[in-house]
């Protein structure tokens, strides 16, 4: 990480009054955050030993929350939770080791990814419907902790994640509304094992947030 240099003291009259306001706003703003209600949650079936449970990921605007639970046997499931309390469970065809949620936009759009017999990695999207469509990049690898990751869908249903190819390099994607998917790296990126670029979120605007891990693997945002 970079340092920020040295630190600044508020020298003028108008800082002051800044920092004072700065100081009042945090204060209530944490006043506000204390007040505020929260809600425990479990889905049935989910497991009770070491490491299984519930798993929330992602909530949208009109309250849905979406994520995965891990079963007695360990196993991964997805669900989406409404404000009310109802809930759905589902699983991504060919789903065999787990499906996990990563994110779930205003439409009730799910995005994730799921692992099938052989350990490998594949996207998904299932509609607020029910409707699920597996995912895939061409030139992700098809063997063992390889293929492809779905980590974000924005509103207008572009999804962006990583894929792993047959060296077990990380890339970068987005895949727009009508499947036309561009892959990118980042400047500085490795390009051996383990290393790479990876996109774990994107807005509405198209802007897409991650890391890459460079040559010595060290990661930067």
């Amino acid at each position: 990480m970079g340092t920020c240099g040295p630190h600044r003291p508020f020298h003028s009259h108008r800082s002051a009054q800044f920092a004072f306001g700065l100081s009042i706003g945090v204060a209530f703003a944490g006043m506000a955050f204390a007040q505020a209600n929260f809600i425990s949650f479990d889905l049935p079936g989910a497991g009770t030993g070491d490491g299984e449970g519930t798993y929330p990921a992602s909530i949208n605007s009109t309250g849905v929350t979406a994520g995965s639970y891990a079963d007695s046997s360990f196993l991964y499931h997805g669900f989406a939770r409404a404000a009310n309390g109802s809930f759905v469970r589902f699983d991504a065809p060919e789903a065999v080791v787990g499906t996990f949620t990563n994110s779930i936009n205003t439409a009730g759009a799910i995005a994730g990814f799921y692992l099938d017999s052989g350990f490998v990695y594949h996207g998904f999207v299932r509609t607020m419907a029910g409707a699920i469509s597996a995912f895939n990049v061409p030139g992700a690898g098809r063997t063992a902790n390889q293929g492809t990751v779905v980590n974000s869908i924005n509103d207008a249903g572009d999804i962006a994640g990583t894929y792993i190819d047959a060296s077990s390099v990380y890339h970068g994607f987005v895949s727009d509304q009508n499947g036309v998917v561009t892959t990118f790296e980042a400047p500085g990126a490795g390009d051996a094992g383990g290393q790479g670029t990876m996109a774990f979120s994107i807005n509405d605007a198209g802007t897409i947030a991650g890391n890459y891990h460079d040559t010595s693997s060290v990661t930067h945002g």
